[in-house]
């Protein structure tokens, strides 16, 4: 097996360290070679997930969104992972613990948002809109919301 650029192998050829791109000035002399420091990690397909949402029509985030994180436990059956609800920015960004890393698996992003339309006394098409996705590697995942009382738009963000 062979690891990318920024993979270190054991000598077996299993991927047991990732090297981080860093400042000199974050991480000690020592650690630095080539202008690469060396972190050990145990590396699993794990991943993070976020989410933002914009109002498109008001041209602003999308403040007081009620945001639910769920994982497929089977069909038509979803387990409740993280509530929250966004800020002034339209983001949640204490939805998971920043320790909390996913499995590959069936992902929902339910977001209600009839009562961020009942607040601005808009009327809207959707009272909720749900944006299933699926987790197959490790990394981050953004799913940012653009959202209007007429439609929506989604997309894998970075």
């Amino acid at each position: 097996m062979k690891g990318n650029r920024n993979d270190a192998l054991d000598a077996t050829g299993s991927r047991r360290m990732r090297s981080i791109f860093c400042k000199p000035h974050i991480v000690s002399k020592l650690a630095q070679s080539s202008r690469r420091c060396v972190v050990a990690v145990n590396i699993e397909p794990m991943s993070t997930i976020s989410t933002h949402i914009l109002d498109t029509a008001r041209g602003m985030p999308a403040r007081g969104v009620r945001v639910t994180l769920q994982r497929s436990a089977g069909p038509d059956q979803w387990d409740d992972l993280a509530m929250g609800s966004t800020n002034a920015d339209g983001r949640v960004p204490d939805l998971l613990p920043t320790d909390t890393n996913l499995a590959d698996g069936i992902y929902r992003i339910r977001f209600d948002v009839s009562a961020y339309f009942s607040e601005h006394k808009t009327k809207s098409f959707y009272p909720y809109i749900e944006v299933v996705f699926e987790l197959s590697a490790d990394g981050h995942y953004h799913v940012p919301l653009l959202l209007s009382p007429w439609g929506f738009s989604t997309y894998r963000g970075s």
